[in-house]
């Protein structure tokens, strides 16, 4: 079997990264597995990806040169934003994928220029008809976009659904199944709020199109609010493949206008489904050979439900590493006396004996361990957090290991 991987992440906060392209692993389900990569040339040889990220990978699904790329902007460091001079970002066409070195095209979309698509999926059973999410700019309103003919030469799309009003910048996911002739789609958006959730700038609100993303419903009421703030950052939206009415929801963390994640056994009645699970959720997937089995990824790494998405259980084992280290810091005489912050999992203090233990809560940045320290006892400790605005931004400190704990810290 063939993996596509896009580097970067689309994700529009200052914890995601550049990317440097595509990779592809040949023989992926062999004890070895090759890679190949990056790929991010065009027919010029022209780089057309470096810097930026990779908003979801489509490929045909009897054609394997044939795959379509979203490019999107990638953004890193203390600046974030991509240098000067950076790829044009758009969707991009291979269809010579599986060459040694494939090439890809630019794929105009009239009204899209240097816009980053969030996502896209293929009808199913119909390469042909393709449905995207544009996320647009304060200058340039964005939307989701349909063609009919994805595969010729020059596929023509139109805007079905206009996302960005008032100069907003409104992230999209989609998700589509097909039952008989019926192709339902659902497109989470960060879309601004109403009632309870009018003051913030974005919450997130779902919408469903029942054919193939013609035309698509006014929100779903019991959706409204499930990404707060941060709908550039945690989205994802997933739909059965047997069952339309079956759907999971996911955003940030529990609060009035947020939820890591919902679920709806009839597509409107959505309540949260969420225990044991991370926050800030960044991808849903059911299983195509059995709908009962559901993935989900956040910030805490992955789970599993076995029964549509009740209950989860947690994959985050010895062997597998999600957690993202911002910084490190070093016990001045005892090698083994470490901590270090992290993305969204606190500041992890690795002990003298050889066990980690979370020291501290939040986004964990830049850590640090006085140099003076005599012994690995009275210690002082430093933790900075960066959350959304108006939450905790700042640091905290301990002087004793003693109150090196959650909510231990001055």
């Amino acid at each position: 079997s063939t993996i596509w991987v896009g580097t970067g992440e689309a994700s529009f906060s200052c914890s995601s990264f550049f990317g440097v392209g595509l990779y592809r692993i040949e023989d992926a389900d062999t004890d070895s597995p090759k890679l190949y990569g990056p790929f991010n040339r065009d027919g010029n040889n022209n780089d057309i990806f470096s810097y930026r990220s990779i908003g979801e990978i489509l490929v045909h699904p009897t054609d394997p040169n044939t795959i379509f790329v979203a490019s999107a902007s990638g953004i890193a460091g203390m600046g974030c934003e991509a240098p000067v001079g950076a790829p044009i970002r758009g969707l991009y066409r291979s269809t010579n994928a599986m060459s040694p070195n494939p090439k890809f095209s630019p794929v105009t979309i009239s009204g899209v220029n240097d816009l980053s698509i969030t996502d896209m999926i293929f009808e199913p059973q119909n390469p042909n008809k393709m449905v995207i999410s544009v996320r647009g700019t304060s200058f340039e309103g964005g939307g989701i976009y349909k063609t009919n003919n994805a595969i010729s030469p020059n596929p023509v799309f139109t805007k079905t659904l206009t996302l960005g009003a008032n100069g907003t910048r409104v992230r999209a996911s989609l998700s589509a199944n097909k039952i008989g002739n019926t192709v339902t789609i659902y497109a989470a958006t960060g879309e601004s709020g109403t009632g309870a959730c009018a003051t913030y700038r974005q919450h997130g609100q779902l919408r469903v199109s029942t054919d193939s993303g013609e035309t698509w419903s006014s929100p779903i009421g019991s959706a409204n609010g499930f990404c707060g703030a941060q709908c550039g950052y945690d989205i994802a939206v997933a739909v059965a493949p047997d069952n339309a009415n079956n759907v999971l929801l996911g955003g940030s963390a529990n609060s009035i206008c947020s939820g890591v994640l919902k679920r709806a056994t009839n597509g409107s009645n959505f309540s949260a489904s969420d225990v044991g699970l991370h926050a800030d959720t960044h991808a849903i997937a059911f299983a195509p050979s059995n709908p009962s089995v559901v993935y989900t990824g956040n910030d805490g790494g992955v789970w599993r439900s076995t029964d549509g998405g009740i209950n989860w259980t947690s994959l985050n084992k010895s062997g597998f590493n999600a957690t993202q280290f911002m910084s490190l810091a070093l016990h001045p005489s005892d090698p083994n006396f470490t901590i270090g912050g992290t993305q969204d999992n606190g500041t992890q203090w690795l002990r003298p004996d050889g066990t980690f233990v979370r020291a501290d809560f939040g986004d964990g940045g830049y850590a640090q361990i006085d140099q003076n320290a005599k012994d690995s006892t009275v210690v002082t400790m430093y933790h900075t957090y960066f959350n959304a605005p108006g939450a905790v931004v700042g640091f905290a400190r301990v002087t004793h290991t003693g109150d090196a704990q959650d909510y231990g810290w001055e």
